[in-house]
């Protein structure tokens, strides 16, 4: 086996480098890379390490939550958790970048959640600073979730029988109960529900909710989702006014891509005992929320949001797509692709 020693991305660059242009050699004979990448690699090569190692006190604390979760006897165990370096080291250098390029506008602290389709955490920011803040942004602040929240009411009326292509009314005069603006105070008067969706729409939203699908199957929805408890009243759910988690709202954007299961976070993969017997190991948690064809419906939409002509398509970055609605910048805790949850 080559030595790890032998490749050390900072004290053996040059082998590093080496190693890195016969692989993509490799992959240029293969059609899978250009000359120019290789010509570039220098550039992407690491030049300098921490002077310390870096610890992630988050993290740690949501590790040991979830080791008492499992009630273990006293000993020793090695736990493998499901996080990835290389994604988690991503996560905080694109995090770190955001909230000092928006401390102008106020932005303080931001957090992020990926997670894969069986529900494994791959990657988890609860903040940046956690001797002025201990208080893990992904898992404990509880958020309005604004525009994210959204989806309750789509996947409710998609669930009932209604369509993208389904006659809605971005008209206040057409509301009963509540008076609902839109954030840019234009109306589009009759409308489709796709184009709604796309753009964001809070008073078609509202109207979906009050005359086509009823409050009381928002809350059933959300419950279903596990974003908001089965007492949250619809009419806060339909504007994203009730409160839930970054890693509660990935999830249930996560549901969709899995066809209409939800899948329960989870940290921990399995643990071994003191003489490496196997004492824990996670079993995906499968739970069924609404149908495949549901599922696919709603996707169409999210595509939508991120086109050209929908309110999020600076995430629409070449040939990438990603779930997501647009929040405010102001709710950088729970922004972007449903806290930054990005599959292709």
């Amino acid at each position: 086996m080559i030595s790890k020693k032998g490749f050390n991305p900072i004290k053996k660059r040059a082998n590093n480098m080496r190693r890195a242009k016969a692989i993509l050699k490799l992959l240029v004979a293969d059609g899978k890379a250009s000359e120019k990448s290789i010509r570039n690699i220098e550039k992407f090569m690491p030049r300098q390490g921490n002077i310390k190692p870096y610890r992630n006190r988050y993290t740690e604390d949501l590790i040991k939550k979830e080791v008492e979760k499992l009630q273990l006897a006293r000993g020793k165990y090695r736990f493998t958790l499901s996080l990835d370096p290389i994604a988690q080291t991503q996560a905080l250098n694109i995090l770190t970048k955001a909230v000092n390029s928006g401390k102008s506008r106020g932005v303080e602290r931001a957090s992020l959640v990926s997670l894969d389709k069986n529900g494994a955490i791959k990657a988890i920011i609860g903040g940046q600073n956690y001797l002025k803040n201990s208080y893990n942004l992904a898992t404990q602040a509880e958020r309005q979730a604004a525009s994210t929240m959204k989806i309750v009411t789509y996947l409710s009326a998609l669930e009932r029988g209604y369509s993208k292509a389904t006659k809605v009314f971005d008209d206040p005069s057409r509301i009963k109960r509540f008076k609902v603006r839109n954030s840019n105070g234009k109306y589009a008067g009759e409308t489709i529900l796709e184009n709604c969706f796309a753009k964001s729409k809070n008073v078609c939203t509202y109207y979906i909710a009050e005359q086509l699908t009823r409050f009381e199957n928002l809350s059933e929805m959300s419950y279903r989702l596990h974003l908001t408890s089965k007492e949250t009243k619809g009419d806060n759910i339909v504007l994203g006014v009730a409160e839930t988690t970054l890693l509660k709202n990935t999830a249930a954007f996560a549901s969709i891509k899995n066809q209409g299961f939800h899948m329960e976070p989870y940290l921990i993969r399995f643990v071994l005992g003191e003489y490496g017997g196997l004492v824990y190991e996670h079993v995906v948690d499968r739970e069924y929320v609404f149908s495949k064809n549901v599922a696919a419906q709603m996707t169409e939409l999210l595509d939508k949001v991120v086109s050209p002509d929908g309110t999020a398509n600076r995430a629409l970055y070449r040939v990438i797509r990603r779930l997501g609605k647009q929040v405010p910048a102001r709710r950088i805790g729970m922004h972007g692709s449903s806290g930054s949850l990005s599959m292709k």
